[in-house]
């Protein structure tokens, strides 16, 4: 299946992936009736909790850190797939620390799979820290396969990952009152607070999101 990696006009920036992911997962919740909230965090807006009154304030909670995939160099294949996950400086670590935080990896290149996104996405957390800040699709390098990042293409697809953040308590917060929402929140704010230079600091606006599920 190679054309999922080909690159059709140019390659996706980030901003694409997070919108036409986003936009599958509200398509999700909203064919099943189920009250949601998803909402990009950032740093640079002003920090007022945005959530509608509507809401019970009952419910499970997650963080999604998006980041582009890119293809390193050679053949055309899914062992040459991976995301950097170095920038911002000391998001990993805060990431890798917060339990219900998920990176959300699209696993395509072609435009044309932008309908299918959600289909075409791992949603990994790390478990451990190691040197490397790489994560492989399925790197069969002999020293990349010391590191645990050399093949994280099992990770949980969509179907998976809300079974197990809607039915298992290590994947995701409940939430009993609207303060550990708002808490919550603040939270993935200091997960892209990771620079003082303005330029840097703008580069970490994007890429982090807050999905809340009413149930």
């Amino acid at each position: 299946m190679q054309k999922i990696l080909n690159t059709k006009y140019t390659k996706p920036i980030e901003r694409e992936y997070e919108a036409w992911i986003i936009q599958e997962i509200e398509k999700y919740f909203q064919s099943l009736g189920i009250k949601f909230i998803i909402l990009a965090v950032s740093p640079i807006v002003e920090s007022i909790w945005p959530a509608d009154d509507y809401l019970s304030y009952y419910g499970l909670t997650v963080g999604l850190q998006f980041k582009k995939v890119e293809l390193a160099q050679g053949k055309i294949d899914f062992t040459r797939l991976f995301w950097s996950l170095s920038r911002p400086k000391n998001q990993f670590d805060l990431i890798l620390r917060t339990p219900n935080i998920f990176y959300c990896l699209p696993t395509f290149i072609n435009r044309d799979f932008r309908s299918q996104a959600l289909h075409h996405c791992l949603f990994w957390k790390p478990e451990q820290d190691t040197i490397s800040r790489y994560a492989w699709y399925d790197n069969p390098n002999k020293q990349l396969l010391k590191t645990i990042f050399s093949e994280i293409k099992k990770a949980p697809r969509w179907g998976l990952f809300v079974e197990q953040i809607l039915y298992s308590p290590l994947y995701s917060e409940r939430i009993f009152k609207r303060q550990q929402l708002e808490e919550f929140y603040f939270d993935l704010i200091n997960i892209n607070l990771a620079r003082t230079d303005d330029v840097e600091r703008e580069e970490c606006t994007d890429g982090t999101y807050l999905l809340y599920v009413e149930v």
